[in-house]
């Protein structure tokens, strides 16, 4: 939802690219899609290592993405 309302998220490339381009730019070029759905019983760990796994297979991590982490 964070992404939605601020083009930003908790990423921290992203508002680089924003501040360079625009808001506009992002809406425009990029695109979010929702590719797991979990439960708010879903323990943490569980969650970050199926959010690693869709970075390296989007290949979403620098130098081809936003993604740091």
């Amino acid at each position: 939802m964070s992404y939605i309302y601020t083009g930003l998220g908790y990423n921290d490339e992203l508002p680089k690219v924003i501040e360079t381009h625009g808001l506009g730019y992002a809406r425009q070029h990029f695109r979010f899609a929702l590719l797991e759905q979990r439960t708010m019983k879903s323990d943490d760990l569980g969650i970050i290592q199926r959010e690693t796994y869709w970075k390296c297979v989007l290949m979403t991590r620098e130098p081809l993405g936003c993604n740091k982490n």
